[in-house]
């Protein structure tokens, strides 16, 4: 596990930094208001694509080795057309999207969807290094693009985002696709199939996500305007760049655990989590150090104030660095109940504080929520996790256990790879 572990951090080190890039060149060159409407245009997709993922999301990986491969594909993609549909008009009647992108924004968010679920079952099928390869593509060629309409056809405002946004997932839907079709045909399978327990299995998963998106995104919705939405969202997604770490075990885990190969010990997940918050907290604090200047000289003008968004938020993702990964031991083993519950807590504390906090303290306030929020999350996440898996307080505390596991794990991945 350890090996893949690695191989996805790295893609998803290499695709952090690209969204870093891409975070600087659209801020800097669009301007604050622009990176305000990319967010709010982002953050629509988000929630149509949670919606979407109730069948079509990690959730489904469970099921790919169970039922008839065909039957699965075919359901999934009428899913995405119905649920696609019916979100973005939704969207549109509440008035919730960008004057002027109703039916672009419905083809960019299908094009989003269907390359999703096309990634999803490559993971299914236990082909990491392809996933990765995919999840790469798509913000390479967005990257490469913001730099083309930017610095060759010199147009600054949101369309330089957009088009490039468009052909990225076009491309890597494409890619996915085409992927899936001729590595993985229809063969002759089983033909047990039920949507059932699919739409419940995944219905619980997206629920517990969209309640922890819930925590901080609540927000830009109560922010006065595009320019503050746009410097509280770029706040966080320099911060969240360090999720990247549990977004690294996260696939591994599941897709192992579909296939019953998930032999790690609760004392192990608790190690890793951890040795994963611990590398957090000194990432964040490097990005916390960074003078405001230097984010001023690469964002632009418009970001005065970015440092101290970034301090009272920072703390937050090395708590969900942690609990997400805790989390990922009951997704694993079907306990998804519990994740339910651990993130409503949060959701139900942003729900009543978020509209008090940003009223009263603007885009601090907002921080302070999504603190608050997570904080919750991961007290009852990690109290969870102790009592299921009859483990105590100085489990949790003890340092020296934990070297001597992640010492344990590299040694055995160095012993495997001498014997092949």
């Amino acid at each position: 596990m350890l090996k893949s572990v690695t191989y996805s951090l790295l893609t998803k080190l290499s695709v952090g930094c690209i969204n870093f890039l891409i975070l600087v060149v659209s801020s800097r060159y669009l301007g604050v208001v622009s990176r305000g409407e990319i967010s709010i245009f982002l953050l629509n997709i988000m929630l149509m694509q949670v919606v979407n993922d109730v069948y079509t999301g990690y959730s489904i990986i469970h099921f790919i080795p169970k039922f008839n491969w065909k039957k699965l594909v075919f359901t999934g993609i009428i899913y995405t057309l119905i649920v696609c549909t019916l979100c973005n008009a939704i969207i549109v009647t509440i008035g919730r999207q960008l004057p002027g992108y109703s039916w672009s924004g419905y083809g960019l968010s299908l094009l989003v969807m269907l390359n999703t679920f096309n990634c999803v079952l490559i993971l299914g099928k236990q082909n990491i290094r392809l996933y990765n390869v995919l999840c790469f593509i798509q913000p390479f060629i967005l990257f490469s693009g913001i730099i083309f309409w930017v610095f060759v056809l010199h147009q600054y405002t949101f369309e330089s985002y957009f088009y490039p946004l468009v052909i990225s997932f076009l491309i890597s839907c494409i890619i996915s696709g085409a992927t899936l079709f001729i590595k993985y045909p229809p063969k002759h399978q089983v033909d047990e199939f039920s949507i059932r327990p699919i739409l419940l299995n995944g219905l619980l998963y997206q629920l517990s996500f969209w309640m922890l998106i819930f925590c901080n995104r609540y927000s830009y919705y109560l922010l006065p305007d595009n320019k503050a939405v746009g410097l509280y969202s770029s706040a966080s997604v320099l911060a969240e760049s360090m999720l990247i770490i549990s977004y690294a075990i996260s696939p591994v885990l599941i897709s192992r655990s579909a296939h019953n190969e998930l032999n790690t010990d609760s004392r192990t997940i608790l190690s890793v989590a951890k040795t994963a918050a611990f590398l957090s907290i000194f990432l964040v604090a490097l990005i916390c150090l960074i003078p405001e200047k230097l984010y001023i000289w690469m964002l632009g003008p418009g970001f005065g104030g970015i440092s101290e968004v970034l301090r009272y938020y920072s703390p937050g993702v090395v708590m969900v660095v942690f609990s997400t990964i805790l989390g990922n031991f009951f997704v694993a083993r079907g306990i998804q109940r519990t994740t339910v519950i651990a993130y409503g807590m949060g959701f139900l504390s942003s729900l009543v504080l978020a509209p008090l906090l940003v009223t009263q303290y603007g885009k601090n306030g907002a921080a302070y929520n999504a603190i608050i929020a997570y904080g919750m999350i991961t007290v009852a996440m990690t109290s969870a996790f102790l009592v299921h898996n009859h483990l105590n307080i100085k489990d949790l505390f003890s340092i020296h256990p934990d070297y001597r596991r992640m010492k344990s794990m590299l040694g055995n991945r160095k012993r495997k790879e001498t014997i092949s």
